[in-house]
């Protein structure tokens, strides 16, 4: 279990992840019982370059100067439990949600990860 995750049951709420330029991104998560910094993981299985992966839609938050402040991303996570980035977001509103748009490609983003950004439905 990775530092700042814990697991807690929680509800089945869905997350439509649509428009992607990186087309296997797109689908429906469902709410996971795990938590990244307090928020919950969305998560659904897929196949990204021949490979069975679980794409997540994950917080990670920083104090900043007494604030908490945090990002969004959307990646996956391969057998062996590499991460792998594609999107990100500013949590600016502190609601605990992935946002719906403002959507950019993550600085570290693996190399087919393509524009335009995705927007989210819920």
């Amino acid at each position: 279990e990775d530092a700042g995750r814990k697991k807690r049951k929680v509800g089945d709420a869905t997350i439509l992840v649509e428009g992607c330029g990186s087309f296997y991104v797109d689908g429906t998560y469902s709410q996971s019982d795990e938590l990244s910094d307090g928020a919950h993981v969305y998560c659904r299985p897929g196949r990204r370059r021949g490979e069975a992966v679980e794409f997540q839609i994950w917080f990670v938050s920083e104090r900043v100067h007494d604030v908490s402040v945090g990002d969004w991303t959307i990646g996956c996570v391969n057998g062996g439990g590499r991460h792998c980035c594609f999107y990100i977001a500013n949590d600016a509103d502190g609601a605990r949600l992935p946002p719906k748009n403002g959507w950019e490609m993550h600085p570290d983003c693996d190399d087919d990860a393509e524009e335009p950004a995705p927007r989210l439905k819920w």
